[in-house]
């Protein structure tokens, strides 16, 4: 029980229920929080949208955030944290690389410095 008075989550709920400031305190009670995304949630039309709009919303939900959530999850589980993490710093590689190819973007040359910076430092991690 005493480990639980300890660590990030932990501290960040004490923020939160201390009403601290904070980037956790704005999130939850700022601007920034999703109570104040509700109204425009609610009048968002949703009887209007498309199959193809809610299929899209199944396959984000369920296979991307749900499936990579758990992919990953497991991955860190069977590997280590140590030896997955680094593998973290792909997700922007991979995110701005899709969007040259499926979008369209322009691919610039600080996107392919960014993404040499980024294998270099993936590849200076995993050698040993």
């Amino acid at each position: 029980m005493l480990g639980l008075l300890r660590g990030p989550l932990f501290a960040a709920l004490a923020e939160v229920l201390a009403a601290g400031g904070g980037v956790t305190h704005d999130i939850v009670w700022g601007p920034r929080s999703p109570a104040f995304a509700l109204p425009g949630f609610l009048d968002a039309g949703w009887a209007e949208a498309s199959g193809e709009a809610w299929e899209a919303l199944a396959y984000s939900t369920l296979l991307v955030a749900a499936f990579g959530f758990w992919a990953w999850q497991r991955g860190v589980s069977q590997v280590g944290a140590n030896r997955v993490l680094v593998y973290q710093y792909l997700i922007t590689l991979v995110g701005v690389t899709a969007g040259v190819l499926l979008l369209g973007e322009s691919l610039t040359a600080n996107k392919v410095l960014g993404g040499a910076v980024i294998l270099l430092g993936v590849y200076l991690a995993r050698r040993r």
